[in-house]
């Protein structure tokens, strides 16, 4: 069975990345440093800019913990017209309701930010929208078992593990290039159960998330292109059958810069996020989107096909 869901949205972009959090490591300035983040989705109309602080150097607390930079301006120019935004909820910034244009494969885009006698700017284009053709599950006849750890306390090298067992399931899924799809077209690929495991220990082993160059998922040019992920469904024992389940899969079609960017945020090291914004932290770039939500049915056969209708 597939739902279908209204994931060609700006919320849907945001729920594949993190919020940005980063820190001003060159001066400690009383407010702190300015982040600004905006996702441009193709067939949508402008999303909206989010304008944040970071903590000063010297500020008690989490120095991650930022805050809304409102009062502040912002406008948008697309393919040299100007959209002056308007400040919604504090630090959101969004085009007027009355502009209802929706933005264009290969349109231009350039953001321009003032703020408390700052002023930023980022720029981008609308790469062409993405479409999930098809989807694969493959799921073993029996679990296997999984050391599950549940806390590393390193001042001790003490381990609490547990052990139980997954379902490893293999899921494929395919697209099809657009022939306006560049060299700096990047995807990123999220395979999300309802019933998520929680062990990053296990995910680490598995492949629930990647992100790679679109020109390397495909055989040939413009040829169906595919990608393969691992997610794990957790059951208690050796002879539990695999439990039934809704899966998500959901694809980003951007730039190499929110490649670097949705990299970061799901290999985090503690390094602060790249940036494409001039005179800000953040990242401001076009995106298309496209998500499926399909039941993986344990009575179906081990590989189960989904089509998806237009």
């Amino acid at each position: 069975m597939i739902r279908r869901r209204s994931y060609l949205r700006l919320v849907a972009a945001a729920a594949l990345v993190v919020g940005i959090v980063s820190c001003d490591s060159v001066r400690p300035e009383e407010t702190g440093s300015l982040a600004v983040e905006a996702y441009m989705n193709t067939g949508l109309r402008p999303g909206p800019v989010i304008l944040r602080t970071t903590q000063p150097l010297d500020a008690e607390g989490d120095l991650f913990d930022g805050s809304s930079a409102t009062g502040g301006g912002v406008d948008l120019v697309i393919n040299g017209v100007t959209v002056e935004y308007e400040e919604g909820s504090p630090g959101h910034y969004s085009p007027p309701d009355e502009y209802t244009d929706a933005l264009e494969t290969g349109d231009l885009f350039d953001v321009h930010v003032r703020w408390d006698g700052r002023t930023a700017r980022a720029s981008g284009i609308l790469p062409p929208p993405i479409r999930i053709d098809s989807i694969s599950v493959v799921a073993p006849g029996e679990p296997v078992e999984a050391i599950l750890i549940d806390s590393l306390r390193l001042d001790s090298l003490g381990v609490d593990a547990t052990t139980g067992y997954i379902y490893p399931i293999e899921t494929t899924a395919w697209w099809t290039q657009d022939p306006a799809s560049g060299p700096d077209s990047w995807i990123q690929a999220q395979l999300r159960p309802r019933s998520q495991f929680s062990s990053v220990v296990v995910d680490f082993f598995l492949l629930p998330e990647q992100v790679f160059a679109e020109d390397d998922a495909g055989s040939g040019e413009f040829a169906p292109m595919s990608w393969t992920g691992l997610y794990a469904i957790p059951v208690d024992r050796a002879d539990q059958s695999l439990p039934s389940h809704e899966l998500r899969i959901a694809v980003v079609r951007s730039s190499k810069v929110y490649a670097d960017y949705a990299t970061t945020q799901f290999n985090s090291d503690g390094r602060e996020p790249p940036s494409n914004v001039e005179g800000a932290l953040g990242i401001v770039v076009g995106l298309s989107v496209d998500s499926v939500v399909v039941q993986v049915d344990p009575l179906a056969a081990k590989q189960q096909t989904f089509a998806i209708n237009r």
